[in-house]
């Protein structure tokens, strides 16, 4: 949310961290703002910005960007058809049930990119490019059945 890395950026870069349990997930827009930056990120970048901020960094866009300062991996599992308003919403609930749960910002980031990547590859077959960010809601409970029925360990 705009405002709660509107905090966060006021945070002095040296103060100690918020922690690892903290998820931050700026658009692309949001991310320039925040560190005064113009260019596309650079795994590199996102990654010493994660571990300087003590953090875990998700930026979203046509590459998204998941970084906790050690592990970084850019994600391009999305569809075009998916650049539609309240994409950002749908990944931020997924995120936010996962974490709710228990599971670390970077296990939480990897599931829900993944799932809703493919929620909403799914949604575009079905609806093309008019599809909704409800659509890929729709979903996501059976791009996520898929890919742990698919996990190893989890065949009956």
């Amino acid at each position: 949310d705009a405002d709660a890395l509107a905090v966060l950026s006021d945070r002095s870069p040296s103060a100690s961290p918020p922690g690892p349990t903290v998820l931050a997930t700026p658009n692309l827009g949001e991310y320039r703002r925040w560190f005064q930056g113009t260019a596309e990120p650079t795994a590199d970048e996102v990654s010493d910005r994660a571990r300087l901020r003590g953090l875990t960094l998700l930026v979203k866009g046509a590459t998204d960007w998941l970084s906790d300062g050690p592990r970084t991996v850019r994600n391009d599992h999305h569809h075009r058809a998916m650049t539609v308003g309240g994409m950002g919403d749908v990944l931020d609930g997924v995120l936010g049930g996962l974490l709710s749960q228990g599971i670390e910002p970077w296990v939480a980031g990897r599931l829900a990119l993944y799932w809703v990547g493919e929620a909403g590859a799914r949604a575009e077959r079905h609806k093309g490019f008019g599809l909704l960010a409800s659509d890929v809601i729709e979903e996501i409970p059976r791009s996520a059945i898929e890919a742990l029925d698919g996990a190893p360990g989890t065949q009956a």
